[in-house]
């Protein structure tokens, strides 16, 4: 009878630890199931908010691009290619070598090249690059002469050595002297020269500004107005600066004063931007 007890109470103890088995694998199951299923909604979570901030960056971005675009007539440039933008500027430049009537002309004389010393050659050769620069840039560029240029002189292999592609530069390049090449022009030749007694006053289309050379006394020369749109400062104590109020001017800075005059009509703007500070002028405005 014990003996029959013993088996049934091991029976029931065999099938509890096989019930708890069952139930422990249950669970575990169950767990790997759940992980699961976080792991997957995690996915759907991290997809959703994905796709919300690829559509808010959209929004974003066509908020930015939509006032630009109602003013695409005014800012058409702003939307073309390089390519586009670059056969502009070309098509620009050359205009004003076939209808040059009414574009401002300056001419740079390099006569004088030849007596420059190597730094002072490569100095003038920059300043040229950041005239052509400048005239790239313009609405109305200027009609751009290098007078008395010998295309086998130190200086053009300079130009060349400085300025990339200085070979396909869209302006006028002549080894004719200034008189020679504006020979049916002399009266509208205008040497700029800061030794002279009269200032420019108006720049206008039917005048050649000479940049650079030597100034012939049988024609008419003009220095740029500084001191009388632009004041003398008194110097800084603070950096313990002294101006010596020097006019003379880079060709580069020259040019690009003729060429803001020339289009905006503002002489004082013109030379307070392009006279350097170092110069010792500034207009009453930035006083």
């Amino acid at each position: 009878m014990e003996d029959i007890e013993k088996k049934g109470d091991q029976s029931d103890s065999n099938q509890y630890e096989e019930n708890s088995t069952n139930s422990n694998d249950l669970k575990r199951k169950r767990s790997k199931t759940e992980k699961k299923f976080e792991r997957y909604k995690k996915r759907i979570e991290n997809y959703k908010a994905k796709k919300q901030k690829k559509k808010r960056l959209k929004q974003e971005q066509t908020e930015k691009v939509e006032p630009e675009l109602k003013n695409i007539e005014q800012n058409y440039e702003k939307f073309l290619s390089k390519r586009q933008i670059k056969e502009k500027i070309i098509e620009r430049l050359n205009q004003v070598y076939t209808s040059p009537e009414n574009s401002l002309k300056i001419c740079i004389d390099c006569s004088f090249s030849d007596k420059m010393s190597s730094k002072e050659m490569s100095r003038l050769a920059q300043q040229i690059g950041r005239c052509y620069a400048t005239n790239k840039s313009l609405e109305s560029p200027v009609h751009f002469t290098l007078c008395n240029l010998e295309s086998n002189s130190n200086f053009y292999k300079e130009l060349c050595r400085v300025n990339d592609g200085f070979d396909r530069y869209i302006l006028e390049k002549t080894n004719q002297s200034l008189i020679d090449r504006f020979c049916d022009k002399k009266e509208s030749i205008c040497y700029l020269s800061p030794d002279s007694e009269d200032y420019l006053e108006d720049i206008d289309a039917d005048q050649i500004y000479v940049i650079g050379g030597l100034v012939d006394e049988t024609i008419k020369s003009c220095a740029l107005p500084i001191e009388k749109y632009l004041t003398r400062r008194i110097s800084d104590q603070d950096e313990n600066r002294k101006f010596n109020y020097n006019k003379i001017l880079a060709v580069n800075q020259v040019f690009n004063i003729l060429a803001y005059v020339f289009e905006h009509k503002d002489w004082i703007k013109a030379l307070d931007i392009n006279v350097p500070k170092r110069k010792g002028f500034m207009s009453s405005e930035s006083l």
